[in-house]
This record gives structure tokens, C-alpha cells and sequence, in this order.
């Protein structure tokens, strides 16, 4: 999502070990990529959004800032990756991760312009190996919880995750995430359903 109807915060920040301008942004993932490179920054090479610390695989990417901040860069033509690690109750080791960081912008170049990469990295210091993966439909063993606000008012808290397989097996992200690979996927910002469109206009034409 990008922030419409109001505006928010910009500020310059400082950054340990790092040489450049660096900014922050009261605003969603979304907009700290199109403010940065539109009116903060401009023109980069590429664009990592990330390490994020949970992983976004299959349709949990719908719903993620980190692969969202990474589509918006690639909607105005940037070469970009998204790049998660699990979550964990341990401390996070971002090790693998960072060592491919550097490869998986290389591969987002090679991409097409409608294209990203989502890119899922075990929280280890070292990995089985790399395998490209394609995005899965997730179970969710989620629900809400019904609680009450400071003013007496009803709110909704949502409980629950996703399910991690307890064998991985197959090619989906998933999978080969939690199978101690890397998951590489090309995700599309312009995504039709070539078969539900077929039949739909097939629908159509019989009414007539």
C-alpha cells in the first residue's frame, strides 16, 4: 500500500558503518521506495528491500511490505529484490542472507521489466544450496481474537500463522525454504489468470 489523502514524515538519519545520505519515512514500505526514488534519492542501479526478519513466501507476499516496497521499485523499471529470512525465538543469523544479497540483485537485472525477485534465505550461516522456486498456496491455521480497547470500544486481533511443513518436499518456496535452501522467486505485478480469463470470456459470449 502507498499512503493517499495525507502526508507524512521525512528525515535524514545516520546509519552505522554506512558512507551515504540515508533517510527514514513515516510511511509504508511502498512509500519509502517510491519517495526514495522519486524525490528523495533518485535514480539507483537497483533496489534491495530488506533483510526483513520473517519469511514471505507463497501468498504470504501478497500481504508483505518487504516484496511490496521491492514491487514498486520494479513498476518504475528499477532491477529489484525482496529478501527475508525466517523468524525465529533465536537470535537471527543474517549471514547467509547478506553473502547473497549481492548475487540475487545480478539476477534481478537479467528479469524482465515486469518482474522482481522474492527471495527467501535460510537464518543460518550456511545453506544447502539455491534452488528457483515457485510461489505456494499457504494453509493458515489462523483466527480472531475479539478484545477491549482503552475506551471500551471492540477491536479485533488476528492470531495465527501460517503452517511450515513438517517434511519439505517439492519446488514451491515453501518448501525449499524450510528444506534449508535458498527460494528464488520471479514474482509479476501484472498477474491475469490466462485460463480463468478464457473461460470467463466464453461465459460472456454464451449470454449473447
Amino acid at each position: 500500500a502507498i499512503t493517499l489523502g495525507r502526508p507524512f514524515r521525512i528525515g535524514e538519519a545516520r546509519v552505522e558503518g554506512l558512507d551515504c545520505a540515508c533517510w527514514w519515512v513515516d510511511g509504508t514500505p511502498a512509500d519509502c521506495a517510491k519517495a526514495g526514488l522519486k524525490y528523495l534519492v533518485g535514480p539507483v542501479d537497483a533496489v534491495l528491500s530488506g533483510i526483513n526478519l520473517g519469511a514471505n513466501v507463497g501468498t504470504d507476499a501478497l500481504y508483505s511490505g518487504t516484496v511490496n516496497a521491492a514491487m514498486e521499485a520494479a513498476m518504475m523499471g528499477y532491477p529489484a529484490v525482496a529478501l527475508s529470512i525466517p523468524w525465529t525465538d533465536r537470535s537471527p543469523v543474517f549471514d547467509a542472507a547478506v553473502t547473497i544479497a549481492p548475487r540475487a540483485l545480478e539476477w534481478a537485472r537479467a528479469l524482465p521489466r515486469d518482474c522482481m525477485l522474492n527471495v527467501n534465505c535460510p537464518g543460518r550461516a550456511a545453506v544447502r544450496g539455491i534452488r528457483v522456486a515457485s510461489p505456494e498456496i499457504l494453509d493458515y491455521t489462523d483466527g480472531y481474537e475479539e478484545l477491549t480497547g482503552p475506551q471500551g470500544e471492540r477491536q479485533l486481533q488476528l492470531r495465527g500463522m501460517a503452517a511450515i511443513p513438517e517434511h519439505p518436499e517439492g519446488d514451491t518456496d515453501s518448501h525449499t525454504l524450510y528444506a534449508g535452501y535458498v527460494a528464488v522467486t520471479p514474482l509479476r505485478f501484472v498477474a491475469g489468470h490466462g485460463e480463468a480469463m478464457t473461460a470467463l470470456q466464453r461465459m460472456i459470449e454464451e449470454e449473447k
